[in-house]
């Protein structure tokens, strides 16, 4: 997945560790330089944003987005 791919708005799914095992969807709320910001569904922390950075985005094309 490359960041220029990515918009607003766009739901996409991520890993983020502590969280949980199986990825969690999110809503796409903003994409600065190599920065994407991302709303997580997360019934415990509404809005619970995390940032990706575009190394993140791409080293796992195929695979829901491993935050660092």
């Amino acid at each position: 997945m490359r960041l220029e791919d990515i918009r607003y708005g766009q739901r996409i799914k991520v890993n983020v560790p502590g969280i949980g095992d199986h990825g969690q969807i999110g809503t796409v709320a903003r994409v600065r330089d190599v920065r994407c910001f991302v709303h997580l569904d997360w019934d415990q922390c509404p809005r619970h944003t995390v940032v990706f950075y575009a190394a993140d985005l791409e080293r796992l094309p195929d695979e829901p987005v491993q935050l660092r």
